[in-house]
């Protein structure tokens, strides 16, 4: 599967070497069908997962943030949703994630890795920034009852995440 990922597996080990310079403990994940990936805790504030797509994305970085899993299929509310939050945030874009195994809403932003590797203090305020944003909209997402079950750190919920953010 490596073989059909380009520079995805350098960009990803490039990523990896900064995490370990920053002192930012990350867990693998098994690669995806359409990326590679590892997840970052950062204990009571959430998780996210970093994810590298195949080509032609290959020397791009996703940072996602799982919002809430297994929506109500209730299309128009969850695209206004996500449309109101990505409008006041545009940098911080919310989407619907509809899989044939359940619907997801993800906040997702994208950096090339060169960008990341050149400047260390902008990578970890990202990871930390996305993180905030993520937990912001979370509330709203709750307090605007659109249901939905929250992400959770582990094995499911990080191969989950990684999985709504290379497709």
């Amino acid at each position: 599967m490596r073989e059909l990922m380009g520079q995805a597996p350098t960009t990803l080990g490039q990523i990896t070497a900064l995490l370990h310079v920053l002192d930012v403990m990350y867990a693998p994940l098994p690669d995806a069908p359409a990326g590679l990936g590892v997840a970052v805790s950062f204990e009571e504030s959430g998780f996210e997962v970093i994810s590298v797509l195949g080509p032609p994305n290959d020397l791009n970085v996703s940072l996602t943030v799982g919002i809430a899993k297994d929506v109500p299929q209730d299309r128009l509310a969850l695209l206004d949703f996500c449309n109101s939050h990505t409008k006041a945030w545009s940098a911080f874009p919310v989407y619907l994630h509809d899989a044939p195994d359940g619907w997801d809403v993800v906040l997702q932003v994208n950096y090339p890795v060169q960008v990341l590797v050149d400047i260390p203090p902008f990578f970890m305020s990202m990871l930390q920034g996305v993180l905030d944003v993520g937990n912001h909209v979370r509330r709203s997402f709750v307090d605007a009852g659109l249901g939905g079950q929250p992400y959770e750190w582990g094995p499911d919920d990080t191969l989950r995440l990684l999985h709504r953010s290379t497709m």
